[in-house]
């Protein structure tokens, strides 16, 4: 698995450029998966990198990221 292995500056450039990588690994049969990271945060721009076929690895859930949130949430949206 490669796990954001380009960071683009736009959104949509980052759709781009790894539905060009699935595309080129999926074309010279390697195997490897691509999982969207950088970018790809709500559910509204995980369902766009998997429309666009900018990731091959399934849907991968960031429990980083997602434990984080829930923390804030929790805390009344306070960082301390």
């Amino acid at each position: 698995m490669v796990v954001a292995p380009v960071i683009m500056d736009t959104r949509q450039a980052q759709i781009d450029t790894c539905r060009a990588l699935c595309d080129a690994v999926d074309r010279l049969g390697h195997g490897a998966q691509v999982i969207a990271d950088e970018w790809c945060n709500t559910l509204d721009d995980v369902r766009d990198f998997a429309d666009a076929g900018a990731g091959n690895a399934g849907l991968m859930i960031q429990y980083n990221e997602m434990l984080r949130t829930l923390a804030l949430l929790e805390a009344g949206g306070k960082t301390r």
